[in-house]
């Protein structure tokens, strides 16, 4: 017989499957791509990731930025961990 789970239970589980659903739908974007998810310039986002602003990964001469750590580290105290926050950043996807 499996136990009975309480609300917060059910809720701590759902936050967590939100939470890795989040990181597997993961968008890795150019820099042209990470300036209008921003609404910046490319210029900006260069020289915020030069200056620690903006976390990126570099291959090459190229940067390039995760949708979901720009995300947390932008707004590290709403960190997408509820099933409203997927839903809306996976429609954020399909608009970009």
């Amino acid at each position: 017989m499996l136990p009975r789970l309480n609300r917060h239970d059910i809720a701590a589980i759902a936050n967590e499957v939100a939470r890795q659903l989040s990181i597997r739908m993961d968008v890795v974007m150019s820099v042209d791509q990470c300036a209008e998810y921003l609404g910046i310039s490319r210029q900006a986002v260069v020289m915020r990731a030069r200056r620690g602003q903006l976390p990126y990964h570099r291959k090459g001469d190229k940067m390039y930025f995760s949708r979901y750590e720009v995300n947390n580290y932008l707004l590290p105290d709403e960190e997408i961990t509820t099933a409203q926050d997927l839903i809306a950043l996976r429609s954020m996807d399909t608009t970009t």
